[in-house]
């Protein structure tokens, strides 16, 4: 995976806000087995522009805009994310 891929969320995983921090829930039998994850402001930004439609170089730009972070860290750090992210099950990349 690298910033020109694109993601999406999975269906059958919801987002809920808990005190400050997001709460990724699983609500289909494939998905309970990755359990939960936690989202930080940060990550919640992510999660919310997982739409399908834009590359993850697109949500880069966001992060440095809206976080005041340099443009090789947050590839880096969203490159990280993303890829926990569809490891656990969260997210998927979008085919060309």
């Amino acid at each position: 995976m690298n910033l020109d891929a694109t993601l999406r969320r999975v269906p059958g995983i919801v987002a809920r806000r808990i005190a400050g921090e997001t709460i990724l829930v699983p609500v289909t039998k494939r998905a309970q087995e990755m359990g939960l994850f936690t989202l930080n402001e940060v990550g919640t930004f992510v999660w919310e522009r997982l739409d399908g439609a834009r590359p993850l170089a697109a949500i880069a730009t966001e992060l440095t805009e809206a976080f005041e972070v340099d443009a090789p860290r947050a590839g880096e750090d969203l490159l990280d994310f993303t890829r926990r992210l569809a490891e656990a099950g969260c997210a998927a990349e979008v085919e060309p």
